[in-house]
């Protein structure tokens, strides 16, 4: 009879669970051989609704080292897990604390920074405008233009051009009263 050569156990730290640190967020991560993908961070962290577009990388540094690794210059790789393709990371094991960085992509980034340029002009007293010109209140809504102009007398000051002729506007825009 032919023996049979058993080959000893050996404890696979590739599945497991990691840990993933986020501003507030410290959540438990189920890992197969030593991968997690962004589609699995995005299920719980919801990054991509605030964020469309971005990109997440993980780190084995925490946050404040990882920005200073990049400022000095640190190749990517040094800083971040190896991802391939892109949004599936490699190399994690059981029981590792990792830390989540979150790249806003680019048009997006630039229309937050509008954003928030727009909201500092509100804070200075300017009235703020959006894209089409309609005033944007501090609390995000925005309103419509003046509507004198198109025959129907605004109801709203402040996206009145010249509310105290409204009626007077809207009538010579169409307008046949009440």
């Amino acid at each position: 009879m032919a023996s049979v050569i058993q080959e000893p156990l050996r404890v696979v730290k590739n599945n497991g669970k990691v840990v993933l640190n986020y501003v507030m967020y410290n959540e438990e991560f189920a890992i197969v051989d030593g991968t997690l993908t962004q589609a699995a961070i995005d299920d719980l962290y919801c990054l991509s609704d605030a964020m469309p577009g971005c990109c997440v990388h993980l780190s084995r540094h925490q946050p404040s080292v990882g920005r200073q690794m990049e400022a000095d210059g640190a190749p990517f790789e040094d800083i971040f897990l190896r991802e391939d393709p892109r949004g599936t990371y490699h190399g994690l094991e059981d029981d590792q604390v990792l830390y989540v960085y979150v790249e806003e992509e680019a048009a997006q980034r630039a229309r937050d920074q509008a954003r928030m340029r727009a909201i500092a002009q509100a804070m200075d007293g300017a009235p703020v405008r959006d894209s089409k010109g309609n005033i944007v209140r501090d609390d995000g809504r925005s309103m419509e233009s003046c509507s004198c102009i198109y025959g129907n007398p605004c109801v709203d000051e402040y996206g009145c051009k010249d509310w105290d002729n409204r009626y007077a506007v809207a009538k010579k825009n169409g307008w046949k009263g009440f």
